[in-house]
């Protein structure tokens, strides 16, 4: 061989060693740039070489994997799953695949490794969370049906017995309207409809089943758009509302029957109210009248005789006068409490301070010798009936005063406060007081908690006060301490 053609074999052995290692360095190249970790393994099981992605999953550098035994069976061309030490000693499923291949003139093995542990634990939570559904569906107390392309194809136990199947074949294959009654047909396909054009869900609806002995019951239905065998389908809830629509029934005629019933006692009412109405006018004029003759032929015997009666028939004279003028007073008390409680409100805004003020002027007139130390908050405004409000208003400064009329200085207040967002007046004063052990019978007519010589009075003016706080939907309380005065409290709504 002449030196020309030496020369030409040596260029071409250059060339191709330089293409030698430029391949070997592509080759390097994208395995050590492989997201996926690579290894190659002897034949005999020891790891030769790792990419940084094997380090990464083994936890270990290039130089301690080297040199190990793999420890795994070298299933030739098939892909199989193996459980792995990672970092921080966590387990991890990693998808093998090997091949044969050479490497630096030896038969080894290439082995790449793909970590599938977030997929499989998915996989296993997905599994786990349908054998739940499967489960709450199989256990569920409603019926629970799947229907696609017109024909039920699911349904589950409690879906049986609500339409009087003995197993599942009954009902899947049938046309989902052989269930649904001929009336409610039309609105079952717009519900279908509207699904079926984009809705997810529709809201639960009162419609009509027809079993499949023809027995026709009362159900409420949800419907939800569903994924069923990768076929679009509709899912429904169905419960049985037949007894609860029974129970409604028997209701609807219970309130018929006791709204006839309330009508009837309306009526007998407005009788009664009647006759109450005729009873006090003939209280008002066939029992006043009488009073009036006996006080005013006790004040003419008076006049005529009083120079002939001695000390005791003068007071015999005087106590048919105070009987009367008391029996008056009374029948008037009880004909006010009766109108306060059949009167219709007329609500405004009333200045509630200026109203006492012309009150106590009042009241005074006749009690000018007493010494009142009066303490009145101004600027107290209520939204009450004008007529009834001062009835009341009345009614409790006077019987302040009256309770006050042995003390040398009576002290009456009248003030008001707001407490959780009410307004509350309260009218206190130093007066005789009394026992809070009687407090429920306060406002009760008739009760009385002192004798007519201490204090007069017919035991009906804090009745008609309790009636008033009553119909301005108010409440009154009281606090008091016998011989330490009392104070009232109130509110209007």
């Amino acid at each position: 061989m002449d030196k020309q053609s030496e020369n030409h074999k040596e260029e071409i052995i250059k060339a191709l060693r330089k293409e030698l290692v430029a391949s070997e360095i592509r080759f390097q190249n994208i395995i050590n740039q492989n997201s996926i970790p690579i290894l190659i393994v002897s034949q005999d099981g020891i790891i030769r070489f790792a990419n940084p992605s094997a380090e990464f999953l083994f936890h270990k550098s290039k130089e301690k994997l080297i040199g190990l035994p793999f420890g795994y069976p070298m299933l030739n061309e098939e892909s199989t799953e193996i459980i792995i030490i990672t970092r921080h000693f966590n387990k991890a499923i990693v998808e093998m695949r090997v091949v044969d291949t050479m490497w630096e003139d030896e038969k080894v093995f290439l082995v790449s490794l793909r970590d599938v542990t977030e997929r499989r634990n998915m996989e296993e939570q997905l599994r786990v969370s349908e054998e739940k559904y499967r489960s709450l569906v199989e256990l569920s107390p409603f019926g629970i049906f799947i229907h696609s392309e017109g024909k039920c194809v699911f349904v589950n136990p409690a879906g049986i017995e609500l339409l009087g199947g003995k197993n599942s074949d009954d009902i899947i294959g049938q046309s989902v309207m052989r269930f649904v009654h001929p009336d409610y047909r039309n609105l079952v396909t717009d519900r279908i409809q509207s699904l079926e054009s984009g809705k997810y869900q529709l809201a639960p609806i009162e419609e009509k089943f027809i079993k499949l002995d023809g027995t026709v019951i009362d159900v409420e239905v949800s419907a939800t758009k569903f994924e069923f065998n990768d076929k679009t389908a509709i899912q429904l809830v169905v419960i049985d509302i037949t007894e609860r629509k029974k129970t409604e029934e028997s209701i609807r005629f219970l309130n018929l029957e006791l709204e006839t019933r309330v009508r009837d006692r309306t009526r007998q009412l407005e009788i009664m109210n009647h006759e109450l109405e005729a009873f006090s006018f003939s209280v008002s004029h066939d029992l006043k009248a009488p009073l009036r003759s006996i006080e005013g032929f006790a004040n003419a015997l008076i006049d005529s005789v009083k120079d002939k009666l001695d000390e005791k028939e003068t007071l015999y004279l005087d106590k048919i006068k105070t009987a009367a003028a008391r029996m008056n007073s009374l029948i008037g008390d009880l004909l006010s409490l009766a109108k306060i409680t059949r009167s219709e409100l007329d609500l405004h805004s009333i200045n509630l301070s200026t109203l006492c003020k012309e009150i106590l002027e009042e009241i005074n007139k006749s009690n000018s010798a007493q010494n009142l130390d009066l303490n009145l908050q101004t600027g107290i405004s209520v939204y009450a009936d004008p007529s009834l409000i001062r009835i009341l208003m009345n009614n409790l400064l006077d019987n302040a005063i009256k309770f006050t009329k042995h003390r040398q200085y009576a002290k009456i207040e009248v003030g008001s406060f707001n407490k959780d967002g009410k307004l509350i007046i309260f009218i206190r004063d130093n007066g005789a007081g009394f026992n809070m052990q009687n407090s429920d019978k306060l406002f009760e007519p008739f009760q009385r908690f002192h004798s007519d010589d201490e204090f007069e009075g017919t035991g009906i003016g804090l009745a008609i006060v309790s009636r008033i706080i009553e119909r301005h939907n108010g409440k009154i309380w009281t606090e008091s301490e016998e011989g330490k005065g009392s104070t009232f409290y109130f509110i209007l709504e």
